[in-house]
């Protein structure tokens, strides 16, 4: 078990308050808020009653890396994905090159895990089609190897 590096105290936690502990960047334990405990040597975060959620899910993003990483890339918008109370987000595969092969796939969770190691995490969506052209498939049996599926989209080039 890891040891507490933090509390976030008094977060609501269905209809009681709770702390939780947290160490490495993982919850390692959730307990009933008690008033009276000292935390001693641990930061501490009051969550004063705000509802405690697991990490949220974005199943629809852009995130414009590769390509267009002036308008966004995958450090800032996994930053604004952990900012916003988000765990995993799913990004399209309108990039620049498309996201329609293993090597634009292991590209972005490179540069995920690169700059958030801890989470939250990137699940790259992989075109359906080459190039979303929507004529020939794309090769996405290369994809397994990296879990990951390809999905039809609207998005078009």
């Amino acid at each position: 078990m890891s040891v507490p590096e933090c509390v976030v105290r008094n977060g609501k936690w269905g209809d009681r308050l709770q702390d939780v502990l947290i160490g490495q960047g993982r919850i390692i334990e959730l307990i009933p808020a008690d008033p009276g405990y000292r935390f001693d040597g641990l930061a501490c975060i009051d969550a004063q009653g705000a509802l405690l959620f697991p990490g949220l899910i974005d199943a629809h993003t852009h995130l414009r890396d590769p390509g267009q990483e002036y308008k966004e890339d995958i450090a800032s918008g996994l930053q604004a994905a952990a900012q916003g109370g988000f765990s995993r987000i799913l990004c399209m595969a309108n990039t620049d090159p498309v996201n329609d092969c293993a090597a634009v796939t292991d590209h972005m969770l490179h540069k995920a895990v690169s700059s958030h190691p801890w989470g939250p995490f990137l699940h790259p969506v992989g075109a359906l089609s080459k190039d979303l052209a929507g004529r020939e498939l794309a090769p996405f049996s290369n994809w397994l190897k990296l879990d990951v599926w390809p999905c039809p989209t609207m998005a078009s080039r």
